[in-house]
């Protein structure tokens, strides 16, 4: 198992994993290599940050989910179901608690579980091996 010494390393990582378990991608040093053999540069998919990186991994994943937030408040809350799994998180960020959502509902354990930063684990009944175990 790679050792991951920061945050950063941490998300580069999850991301590695949803674009192999969502998209099918496979990694290469700096890219991403596509369907059809094309490339995508690691940079240009961010879906802790990018808004629309996010829902394009939520709209592959799911399509029973909710997502709400008030009007002025900082406070995003998404909840997404993958087959009999859930993913429930709250935080700041849209595009990265949509994101942390998905990798709950995927059963995808996240490197530093504890770190606030990468949101609270509450899944529903479903297989609690990782994806990530076999890494």
């Amino acid at each position: 198992m790679r050792i991951l010494k920061n945050d950063t390393d941490c998300e580069a990582r999850i991301v590695e994993e949803i674009a192999k378990v969502v998209f099918g991608w496979r990694t290469a040093p700096g890219r991403f290599i596509t369907s059809g053999r094309s490339w995508l540069p690691k940079w240009r998919f961010s879906p802790f940050e990018r808004l629309d990186d996010a829902f394009e991994v939520l709209d592959r994943v799911s399509q029973h989910y909710t997502l709400s937030g008030r009007k002025g408040g900082k406070t995003f809350s998404a909840e997404v179901r993958v087959g009999r799994r859930l993913g429930k998180v709250s935080g700041d960020g849209k595009a990265r608690t949509i994101t942390l959502a998905v990798v709950h509902a995927l059963g995808l354990e996240l490197p530093h579980a504890t770190n606030p930063r990468f949101g609270r684990r509450q899944t529903a009944k479903g297989p609690s091996r990782s994806r990530l175990d076999a890494a």
